[in-house]
């Protein structure tokens, strides 16, 4: 699938898919690729699919759009590599799987260089400038409720007179103006005693530099909170329509067979609605584990009898699909984790090998086992399906990232890795291209001492080059 990368521009860092079968908009008004730079027009230019093709033409934009350095005139071919600017933004066309999930991130681009801060000659001074610096950069996100904060820390650093004034008014022999970040028009006089110096502008052409790139940081952390919300929804939303596709088709099969007192007909139809019943359950179930905060009460338990209760339950779904699932669990000692929570995890990982195995023929394997070196249990979940593809193992763990398509709710891999981690463990990935696929649950011997609202410092170990962990 091909997305569009920005490069250049207000929106610098944010990736848009291009789902096949959908013409896109690009512009200020459009809800597939939404802009928040100026010089790009409200209906500015159209990506329309054809095929595994995409055509680009401009929408009548004011500033124009260009592909490779080339101005449109007319529709034009689009490739994996082609670089189209709007307006001031510059995309590039990249080639991503289909577990991209949400914009990518990318470090905030600052609109302008940091000026060069010069300290004042005594001590004092300095150290007062240097303490004025921090007070700002800790403000935290700028709004209307730091200002008065930020007015003080600049009258108590450079020990001159500040005012807010309504329109802006020259610099003079003992005054600076600056323009404040405000949504209205609004600047910030600082009066000194005259003559200013060289430092005293410094000072303060720093300061108005923080504040204003500490504003941007912040309209930026808020557009793409709001984005992920909305690509959250939309997610969920695309999920639950196709559930509800699946449990319509399902129950007009089964309306028929009543109208024709047609038992065979509904055993056709009733499967379909409890598969979808099931995905109801697993959508949900993985939204609520994903949004709250787990209270674990591990006690020391038995591994193997976690594994047999987790196969019990899917022997009959196994067997349905004509999957092996065999488990070996050699006698070890109790390991401290929740029996819920840890139930869940397996029964995620043994459900998505259960999909990944070949039909009819596929063959599922759960071990146990302890990993002295590194005093940790193991629950190892190995499938002989074809394997994950080295593009999409970077996002298997990140929320609402599917390797199934419409059968997966993308949430099932990153609540289990997030379960393990509060038990102190880790959720790992061994995979080669084109062959088995197999998740380790590593799990620690015993409970780590002291109180378990502590914040816990790591041990390093030795690096497993084997051992992928995102």
């Amino acid at each position: 699938m091909l997305a569009l990368e920005v490069t250049s521009g207000p929106d610098r860092g944010r990736r848009f898919p291009l789902p096949p079968h959908e013409p896109q908009l690009i512009g200020r008004s459009s809800e597939a690729v939404p802009m928040t730079d100026r010089s790009v027009s409200r209906r500015h230019a159209e990506l329309t699919p054809d095929g595994d093709r995409w055509t680009l033409r401009d929408l009548n934009s004011s500033n124009g759009t260009d592909i490779n350095g080339t101005l449109l005139t007319g529709p034009t071919a689009v490739r994996t590599g082609d670089v189209i600017r709007c307006g001031q933004s510059v995309f590039r066309v990249i080639d991503v799987d289909e577990a991209m999930a949400g914009p990518a991130r990318d470090m905030l681009g600052l609109r302008a260089p940091a000026p060069t801060l010069d300290l004042p000659p005594t001590p004092a001074s300095a150290e007062a400038v240097l303490k004025m610096i921090g007070d700002i950069a800790a403000l935290g996100p700028v709004d209307s409720a730091c200002e008065a904060d930020f007015l003080n820390a600049l009258q108590r650093g450079l020990s001159a007179e500040v005012a807010v004034v309504p329109a802006e008014a020259a610099d003079t022999e003992s005054t600076l103006t600056r323009s404040l970040h405000r949504p209205e028009p609004a600047w910030v006089s600082i009066t000194f005693d005259p003559p200013i110096e060289c430092w005293q502008r410094s000072a303060v052409d720093f300061a108005m530099w923080l504040l204003h790139t500490m504003a941007e940081a912040n309209r930026v952390h808020e557009r793409d909170r709001l984005a992920a919300m909305g690509e959250t929804i939309a997610i969920i939303s695309h999920a639950v329509k196709n559930i509800l596709q699946g449990l319509q088709g399902g129950a007009g099969a089964i309306e028929l067979a009543i109208d024709r007192g047609d038992l065979d007909l509904a055993r056709e139809g009733w499967p379909i609605l409890a598969r979808n019943l099931d995905r109801i359950h697993d959508l949900t179930f993985n939204m609520l584990a994903w949004s709250r905060t787990s209270h674990l009460t591990p006690k020391p338990g038995s591994l193997a009898r976690l594994v047999a209760e987790v196969v019990a339950l899917q022997k009959s779904t196994f067997e349905s699909r004509r999957i092996a699932i065999e488990s070996t669990c050699p006698p070890m000692a109790d390991v401290p984790f929740d029996p819920a929570a840890m139930y869940q995890v397996v029964l995620n990982l043994v459900l998505n090998a259960l999909e990944a195995a070949p039909p009819r023929r596929g063959h599922v394997r759960i071990e146990t086992s302890v990993d002295q070196q590194r005093d940790e249990a193991v629950i190892a979940i190995t499938d002989d399906g074809p394997g994950i593809p080295p593009r999409q193992q970077a996002s298997i763990f990140e929320p609402f990232a599917s390797t199934r398509g419409q059968r997966g709710t993308g949430l099932g891999l990153a609540v289990s890795r997030r379960i393990v981690a509060a038990h102190g463990g880790r959720l790992l990935l061994r995979c080669d291209p084109g062959r088995e696929t197999r998740f380790e649950i590593r799990l620690p011997m015993r409970a780590a001492p002291g109180d378990p609202g502590d914040t816990d410092i790591p041990l390093t170990s030795p690096p497993d080059p084997t051992e992928f962990e995102p």
